[in-house]
This record gives C-alpha cells, sequence and structure tokens, in this order.
C-alpha cells in the first residue's frame, strides 16, 4: 500500500528533511558503507576491515556529535578513551594523505546529511 511504500522510500523521497545526528546512527551508516555490521564495528576484532571502519565512525562521532571521547568508546564497546582519541588522531592524518579515507568520509557525511 502506498504508506508501506512511503514508509520504506522515506529517505529517498524526502532525503532533505533533517535527521538528528547520533553517534549510534553515525555507526549504522558507517557499517552499511563498508559492508559490515554494526556489531562488527563494535566488536573487538582488529584486522583493517573492523578497525579502519572503527576509526572513521570514530572520527565522525567526534566531528558530527557532542559526544565526549568517553561517550564514543562506551558506544562502541571500547574500555578507554584513549582508543578513540588515537583513532581519532589516525583518521584526521590520513585526510591529510589518502585520496580514499577523504572519499569515504565526504560520502558517509552525504549519507548521514545529504542537505549539507
Amino acid at each position: 500500500n502506498v504508506a508501506l511504500a512511503e514508509e520504506v522510500l522515506k529517505d529517498i523521497i524526502s532525503p532533505d528533511e533533517k535527521k538528528t545526528i547520533t553517534s549510534k546512527l553515525i555507526i549504522d551508516v558507517v557499517a552499511e558503507h563498508f559492508n559490515i555490521t554494526p556489531e562488527e564495528i563494535r566488536s573487538q576484532k582488529r584486522d583493517v576491515k573492523y578497525a579502519y571502519p572503527r576509526q572513521v565512525a570514530m572520527y565522525l562521532c567526534r566531528k558530527m556529535t557532542d559526544d565526549s571521547f568517553l561517550d564514543i568508546a562506551k558506544m562502541l564497546g571500547k574500555k578507554d578513551h584513549s582508543t578513540v582519541i588515537n583513532g581519532c588522531k589516525r583518521i584526521s592524518s590520513e585526510l591529510e594523505t589518502s585520496e580514499t579515507t577523504r572519499n569515504n568520509i565526504e560520502v558517509i557525511k552525504k549519507k548521514l546529511n545529504p542537505s549539507a
């Protein structure tokens, strides 16, 4: 029916509608972008397939929300805020040298806030 179709397509039909950007939303969008699950981002797995998206999520949570390093660490299942500080530093550094990282961040930002 029409109501169901509108609900399913709401992000496509009205992408300019302002979304509240939260750490949970960022984690979900980053996971989708890298084709992994939010649980895998929150996992203890350290290989690049999970660590890089986790660091991207840390960076975007810090830049796009008012959450503290400790709040972000807790959202990502980490014990210590220093992990988040290091992840943010790493992505900041990569933004200066890596076209791939710059593109990933821009695409994810557009997914989070299409009207920006």
